[in-house]
């Protein structure tokens, strides 16, 4: 009969009736049992599965994770350029962005000023970083000429 497999005992398989609905052809009740010997060969295959499990999830967070987030940065500073700002291109020339091309298909493309007068075309995939911008920086606002520090100094006896 159909048994149900479970540890044994004493290295006698130990039979355990499934329910009392579920039978054999012979109309005897199913049952499984654990040979002599396997009793171990689920918690081994479980603790595999539990290291690969948590092997990968330690790979994702902390080599796959970080490089994920770098790139996803990059790629939006990259998106962001303007004209002005000094980037960097994967061969390692340094320019300005001078203009910024968006064909109606195909990559975006930038136009470069490598040095005055000599200006280059690159799509954005070229550029590995962005150096600088020009945007404003706000200056500190100056205090108002109404508005003093006055220091209360106290005469020593």
């Amino acid at each position: 009969p159909a048994a149900l497999l479970v540890p044994a005992v004493d290295n006698v398989p130990v039979a355990l009736p499934l329910a009392s609905y579920l039978r054999d052809p012979n109309g005897d009740p199913l049952t499984l049992t654990v040979p002599p010997g396997r009793e171990n060969a689920m918690a081994a295959m479980w603790s595999v599965i539990a290291y690969t499990v948590l092997t990968v999830a330690a790979f994702y967070f902390i080599l796959l994770q970080p490089v994920l987030k770098k790139q996803k940065e990059a790629k939006k500073a990259v998106r962001e350029l303007k004209i002005g700002d000094e980037v960097v291109t994967v061969g390692g020339l340094i320019g300005e962005v001078k203009d910024v091309v968006t064909p109606a298909n195909g990559p975006t493309e930038i136009i470069l000023e490598l040095a005055p007068g000599v200006r280059v075309r690159a799509t954005t995939d070229a550029i590995s970083q962005r150096l600088t911008t020009l945007e404003p920086v706000a200056a500190a606002a100056p205090r108002s000429p109404d508005v003093q520090i006055q220091e209360a100094v106290e005469p020593r006896a």
